[in-house]
């Protein structure tokens, strides 16, 4: 189950985010798009093509997704996006912290 954060980062090759998301939940395959989504584990981040989300396994878990991309390289902007944002917020790299600390 994809959970998105009210305030959710979006690169910049991503046009009409409402249905992307709307079709995300739908649980349809989408061509280019990635999800930026907290890890579970002692990972920060995570970045998935949306088609394996549709896979059985990952439908039974649950994702905290904060951002959306178009291309693996937009994604990885988006990595480097908030990674910056919390350096300067907060001092360090702990991105998990820093985006539970941001109203969702």
């Amino acid at each position: 189950m994809l959970n998105f954060r009210d305030q959710l980062y979006v690169g910049e090759d991503i046009h009409h985010q409402s249905r992307i998301i709307r079709n995300l939940k739908a649980g349809k395959r989408l061509l280019s798009t990635y999800v930026l989504a907290t890890c579970e584990g002692p990972g920060q981040l995570e970045i998935y093509h949306n088609f394996f989300l549709t896979a059985p396994v990952y439908q039974a878990m649950e994702f905290d997704v904060v951002g959306i991309a178009g291309s693996y390289a937009d994604a990885l902007d988006l990595v480097l996006q908030i990674t910056e944002e919390c350096y300067a917020s907060r001092g360090d790299a702990n991105i998990k912290a820093y985006l539970g600390n941001k109203t969702s």
